[in-house]
């Protein structure tokens, strides 16, 4: 549920769009995995949710779910990598509702810029990796 808004909510910010490459049509913002190391299919964003941050009071779950997301923004240039890491911060640290699910402000928890890496046959590519609590009720 929260997967499908969120995925729905990035691909929809014009900002991210504007930062995102494109590849089969639409922005290169996934989860669990790149869709190609093809040239064209980057910036990209990769996210996995690393805590599923459920919250429970004295009588079970409270219905507040804060998990911690993991974006790993990747760019053929160390600037479009962080250009795509800074649109996808600005769009979760202001709430949003998207279908039945509303996100409350997201908070960074973690920002990594790492070395860039030759992907085997393919190109050099930088990654920004980014940890967000993101707190949400549906």
């Amino acid at each position: 549920m929260m997967e499908e808004a969120l995925i729905a909510r990035l691909r929809a910010a014009a900002a991210v769009i504007d930062a995102a490459g494109t590849y089969d049509g639409r922005a290169t913002i996934d989860w669990a995995e790149r869709r190609s190391n093809d040239d064209s299919a980057f910036p990209a964003s990769v996210m996995a949710v690393v805590s599923p941050g459920r919250e429970y009071d004295l009588d079970g779950p409270s219905g507040l779910n804060r998990p911690r997301v993991r974006f790993r923004n990747y760019g053929l240039t160390y600037r479009s990598a962080k250009l795509l890491a800074r649109a996808i911060r600005d769009e979760l640290e202001r709430p949003a509702a998207v279908g039945g699910v509303r996100f409350h402000r997201g908070r960074l928890n973690l920002e990594i810029d790492y070395d860039p890496e030759d992907l085997p046959g393919g190109p050099k590519v930088f990654l920004t990796h980014l940890d967000f609590f993101l707190p949400w009720t549906g």
